[in-house]
């Protein structure tokens, strides 16, 4: 496992710093509420990009180019088909940044590069346009079991009904968060996105883990890490 040092150069997550936990506004949170942490990444994109917890001036564009509508799994299903039909995958080639690519996706024009988690921030705000609330969506940070120096970042849903529903994720297609196949490190919602949480056990201090221990990638893929280009997983999403 890298060290806290080593940690802060990951293209996916820079060094984490624990905080006093602060309680978040009161949600149907399907997470346990263990440890804050900071995020430098989440703080630095709300800066510059805003809110990715509302859709704002890119509604009309979303409607226009007849983005799915609705709040059902399969709308899950057709933003992130869409999304990584329309960006290419690239590393971070420095600091590791998380960048909102939502309005160069919607039109189409052009195909932006991205890395992990500018396609999870990304799905996450689509997801908002398509009508799904946002306190309800966020990202999660997490770790290929076959990658133990890389961290990867998802977008997920939480839905009354079927449960928690993992999307805008490179290493696979949308699914339950029971057949992630990843270590859950850290997590937070979109509409409170410099609050993270800690996902470990109180009493082994061990990170939580899906139901399945197997990775959603094939051992082949994987690479080692390359501190300077980048960590999220090599692999073009679309």
């Amino acid at each position: 496992m890298p060290s806290l040092s080593l940690c802060f150069r990951l293209a996916c997550i820079a060094l984490l710093s624990p905080l006093g936990a602060a309680p978040l506004a009161a949600r149907d949170n399907p997470f346990p509420q263990i440890m804050n942490w900071f995020m430098p990444q989440s703080n630095i994109m709300k800066r510059d990009f805003g809110s990715i917890a509302t859709c704002g001036a890119l509604q009309s564009s979303y409607d226009a180019n007849e983005w799915p509508h609705g709040t059902s799994i399969e709308s899950l299903q057709e933003i992130d088909n869409r999304l990584k039909k329309r960006v290419f995958f690239r590393p971070d080639p420095g600091a590791d940044t998380w960048t909102p690519l939502t309005a160069a996706v919607i039109e189409g024009k052009r195909k932006p590069a991205a890395d992990c988690d500018d396609v999870a921030v990304t799905s996450a705000q689509l997801a908002v346009c398509a009508g799904f609330p946002s306190s309800r969506l966020g990202l999660l940070v997490t770790q290929l079991p076959t990658r133990q120096s890389e961290l990867h970042i998802v977008a997920f849903y939480s839905d009354t009904d079927t449960g928690v529903w993992v999307f805008g994720d490179t290493m696979g297609k949308p699914r339950a968060l029971s057949r992630i196949g990843q270590n859950l490190h850290y997590y937070a919602f979109i509409d409170d996105i410099t609050h993270w949480w800690a996902l470990r056990d109180p009493k082994t201090g061990r990170v939580l883990t899906s139901s399945l221990a197997t990775s959603s990638i094939p051992d082949e893929f994987a690479r080692p890490l390359d501190l300077e280009g980048g960590s999220c997983p090599a692999q073009d999403p679309s």
